[in-house]
């Protein structure tokens, strides 16, 4: 849930399932298409980049330094 009424208008559109153009809250067909499938966009909220929540695979995520390295060879012998 956004913190203000404005922004909650600004972030939490109607997202058509059809075309997946952003329409207004207020939308009963899609503005691009012309279709009636529209929902909810999703009222997750992205964290920064260096956030917790971050994409999988980033720098930084779990297990990320338990790979050796590419050239790297387990048990090698000089």
């Amino acid at each position: 849930m956004a913190r203000f009424l404005e922004a909650e208008a600004r972030i939490f559109k109607m997202v058509c399932m059809r075309c997946n153009a952003n329409n207004p809250n207020n939308a009963t067909n899609c503005r691009r298409c012309g279709s009636d499938k529209l929902r909810k966009k999703n009222k997750k909220i992205m964290k920064a980049a260096g956030g917790a929540g971050g994409a999988p695979g980033a720098a930084g995520a779990k297990g990320a330094a338990a790979k050796p390295a590419a050239g790297a060879k387990a048990g090698a012998k000089k």
